[in-house]
């Protein structure tokens, strides 16, 4: 099966953002698994159209609510309503020649409540969860024969090809590593995406290749954790998506970095080595969706201290994910069909155990509209974190 960015190469129609992502807008987005339907200002999705140029937009509108048990009385923002992952891309291919084209990239990400000041619905002075952001922002050459290389800010290989495939459902992604580093937003640490990342990707058959190149990031300053300062060095990552049945594709992958910690005052810088590997599978005979990946993390998954004196992250760290899902189509007159599902997600270190559980209902609505309902129930050590309704509704532009 073709990945998301050959899919918008080949002129076909192709996520899940961290949950305090907020508004898009991009040029070809990598993200799987909820692919983006596009609307194009010339040319087509097919090719078709004789124009050298294919320029597109995208994206969906999301409002997102939450209510965790215990806080009958919390007043706060995910309680009021916000904007729970909305997206919006453009994207521009240019055919220079035959089987060539110059592709690019760019998406940001912001709150929708705070761009028009709707007070209440966005979170103030929060070391910038909800201010505007480059989420990627890359250029690069695709070719029909070679490939497609393109250099910028991405996503990383392993999200790509392993972690995206359990990336289904709402408050997924606590048993993978990428958005559970030291950076929340997963780009300095580069487990979900990476600036300054030169990225390789080619088709052979029913198998995607992906080789990347780390290069340097700017240092960030953790907001959770006492101010260390967290600069990555060089590193790779690669993956191998392969689609073994019509209906089953698995992949593995890992991403290595060297990183660097310091306190505030930038003395006495420690040295990491990160790691991260990984293997995952997603099967959808006929009404179901099965999904399942198991990954490892090493000097990844940060203590809840903060202090650069003492160890900064967990040795080793195992994780889990699961998903089970059935469709049931209504085509009634208000719901098009229904997804009930369960889903589950671990990370165990020697001192730390994250255990959720999760079930949910996904209602398909006409008119591109989605509802998603969902309950997690959490069994975590060293946390305070508490079973969490969220609901959220979604529509696609």
């Amino acid at each position: 099966m073709n990945s998301p960015l050959q899919q918008r190469f080949n002129h076909k129609r192709s996520g899940k953002i961290i949950p305090w992502c907020l508004l898009t807008l991009g040029l070809t987005s990598l993200e799987a698994p909820s692919a983006n339907a596009h609307v194009y200002l010339l040319g087509d999705e097919d090719g078709n159209s004789g124009s050298p140029v294919d320029l597109y937009v995208g994206g969906t509108l999301k409002l997102g609510y939450e209510d965790a048990t215990g806080h009958a009385s919390d007043d706060s923002v995910a309680r009021r309503g916000y904007a729970d992952g909305s997206d919006f891309h453009a994207g521009i291919n240019y055919h220079f020649a035959p089987g060539w084209q110059a592709i690019g990239y760019y998406e940001m990400e912001g709150s929708y409540f705070r761009a028009l000041r709707v007070k209440g619905h966005y979170h103030h002075n929060r070391d910038g969860y909800d201010d505007t952001f480059t989420h990627q922002l890359y250029a690069g050459i695709a070719s029909d024969r070679y490939g497609i290389l393109t250099f910028g800010q991405q996503l990383n290989p392993f999200y790509t090809a392993v972690g995206a495939k359990t990336d289904i459902w709402i408050m997924d992604m606590t048993g993978q590593g990428p958005g559970q580093g030291i950076d929340p937003h997963g780009t300095y640490d580069a487990s979900y995406r990476a600036n300054s990342l030169l990225s390789y990707q080619k088709q052979w058959g029913a198998t995607n290749i992906y080789v990347s190149l780390l290069l340097p990031g700017e240092h960030f300053e953790t907001p959770d954790f006492n101010r260390l300062r967290y600069s990555r060095k060089t590193g790779i990552a690669a993956a191998v998506d392969t689609q073994l049945t019509p209906d089953l594709s698995w992949a593995t992958g890992f991403s290595v970095n060297r990183a660097g910690i310091t306190n505030a005052d930038e003395e006495g810088q420690k040295k990491f080595t990160q790691h991260m590997i990984g293997s995952s599978f997603l099967w959808t005979p006929e009404q179901w969706t099965i999904a399942g990946m198991l990954g490892h993390y090493r000097n990844f998954i940060p203590h809840e201290e903060g202090d650069a004196s003492k160890p900064v992250f967990h040795n080793s760290t195992l994780g889990a994910e699961a998903y089970v899902g059935r469709n049931f189509p209504i085509e009634g007159a208000m719901v098009k069909n229904v997804e009930p599902y369960i889903a589950a997600a671990s990370m165990r270190s020697s001192s730390y155990k994250r255990n959720d559980q999760f079930v949910g209902l996904k209602f398909e609505l006409p008119h591109k509209v989605q509802l998603n309902v969902e309950h997690r129930f959490a069994h975590n050590t060293g946390t305070n974190e508490s079973d969490v309704t969220h609901a959220q509704l979604v529509y696609e532009i």
